[in-house]
């Protein structure tokens, strides 16, 4: 008589169970190198070495590094004797999700993104070729791993990069939190930093993302992608998603931010829109009208008389300062075709910040309170910097992939695309009165959301049921 053939198999390890051997096993290690060696720096980078190994031989392990690194912590912070900075360690880890794609097929997306880069490039190269420049260049684009990380993500991963980014964003908005409490900041020099406490200003917290507007845009992501997180879970989780998403709207209100909370707000209706959100009924919206119209009676009284108020949310001549900006800039753009169509170049308003020895565009040596002062406007800036093509290629970056995540949305009515396309949303919102692409998170989180909107596309293309074939249970070690 043969084995018997009632003998079950043995069943295979839950990866959590494997990455808790793997844990131990480094702890385990990391003991004994201190023991011996007595430096515990040394021993801590040990000790994570074999779990970030493991991690990186995840389908979604790199990207989901790359995201608790670039929210987390702050971005510009040099690790090594490399001297490479947080963001650029975060975007490499994020673009190892490429080794596991399987038949990447180019989508519009792709092609917008690729438009995008080409305008830059070209109005660098081409355009204002000053030294210095590159680097400018080098440091914008260095997200861009971030992209190709979300664009190989596997669909049923989809879900899980979302939990992520809400888990990393709420540490984020912690630092943001700790430094309102704090009434300074604490991860840059208080001294150099433009947001504190003035006569006429409140302190105006950017945690480790460096500025209120970033950390408003970057807080503005991690609320819309936590929405699905609220709606998929159940039990403990659901009051632990609830209370990741108080803690990031909270820490996005204190930046005091306008734009992104005018934007976020916006991008929730667009995700309760896709939706189909209960919340919408008209006798809902008819007592939630009722209800802001007697709030804005009551409390607009005393909110003209509230100094913090109006040092804050208010801030007089501040939207004037930026048009004069803005009409210092348009007519520079459109002084000639040469501008108007290929724009002054890439870096022009930004190298000055790198180094005193590059020239500035003749054009702007009459004008030098643009290039000392951002021009509050993404649009307008890439306009002025790469002209109409590079406008054109940053539209068709923002409405290929919204109208894929749409069009996904309605289809499967997914939460998970709802909610791309919201943040979408909120983004060109945003870059109305900020340029939003300059500052190194904030450019990751929209090239997350465009590259899961991409990878969508490709899905729904691939399946001719209309279906998505992504969401299919993987092989084991994926």
């Amino acid at each position: 008589m043969g084995r018997r053939a009632s003998a079950t198999p043995r069943p295979p390890s839950r990866p959590a169970e494997r990455a808790l051997a793997v844990v131990g096993a480094a702890g385990a290690v990391a003991l004994a190198f201190v023991v011996v060696h007595r430096s515990p720096p040394a021993a801590g980078t040990l000790a994570l070495a074999p779990l970030l190994a493991w991690l990186l031989t995840r389908s979604y392990g790199g990207l989901a590094l790359g995201l608790v690194l670039v929210l987390a912590l702050p971005y510009w912070w040099t690790v090594g004797t490399a001297q490479a900075t947080v963001l650029r360690l975060a975007a490499l880890a994020a673009a190892t999700g490429l080794l596991f794609a399987h038949r990447l097929r180019p989508c519009l997306t792709d092609v917008a993104l690729a438009a995008l880069l080409a305008t830059i490039l070209l109005a660098w190269v081409l355009v204002y070729p000053q030294p210095h420049v590159g680097r400018v260049v080098s440091i914008e684009l260095t997200p861009l791993g971030f992209y190709f990380g979300a664009r190989a993500l596997p669909g049923h991963r989809l879900p899980l990069a979302m939990n992520v980014i809400l888990i990393g964003g709420t540490l984020g908005a912690l630092s943001v939190l700790y430094e309102l409490w704090q009434g300074h900041a604490v991860f840059v020099d208080p001294l150099q930093y433009q947001w504190n406490a003035t006569d006429s200003s409140t302190f105006r917290p950017g945690g480790v993302f460096g500025s209120p507007p970033g950390a408003g845009t970057v807080l503005s992501f991690v609320v819309l992608f936590g929405l699905p997180c609220l709606a998929a879970a159940r039990g403990r989780r659901r009051a632990l998603a609830a209370s990741c998403l108080i803690v990031c709207s909270a820490a996005l209100i204190a930046t005091f931010t306008r734009a992104d909370i005018v934007a976020t707000a916006l991008g929730l209706l667009v995700y309760l829109c896709l939706t189909r959100s209960s919340l919408l009924r008209p006798l809902r919206v008819a007592w939630f009208a009722v209800a802001v119209a007697g709030l804005v009676v009551l409390l607009l009284p005393r909110l003209q008389t509230n100094s913090t108020f109006q040092e804050a949310i208010v801030r007089p001549g501040n939207l004037t300062a930026r048009e004069g900006y803005w009409n210092v800039a348009l007519p520079i753009t459109t002084a000639n075709a040469h501008n108007l169509i290929v724009g002054v170049g890439t870096g022009s308003l930004e190298v000055s910040l790198v180094s005193n020895e590059v020239p500035i565009p003749s054009e702007l040596a009459a004008s030098p309170e643009i290039v000392e002062n951002s021009l509050h406007n993404q649009y307008l800036t890439t306009l002025f910097e790469q002209g109409l093509l590079g406008l054109a290629a940053l539209l068709l970056f923002l409405l290929a992939p919204l109208f894929a995540a749409v069009k996904a949305a309605l289809t499967t009515r997914d939460p998970c695309h709802a909610a791309i396309a919201a943040s979408i949303v909120s983004m060109a919102i945003v870059m109305s009165v900020d340029t939003a692409l300059l500052h190194g998170p904030s450019f990751a989180m929209i090239l997350v959301a465009t590259g899961f909107a991409a990878s969508g596309a490709q899905r729904r293309s691939s399946d001719p049921r209309g279906g998505s074939r992504g969401d299919s249970r993987p092989a084991r070690g994926s």
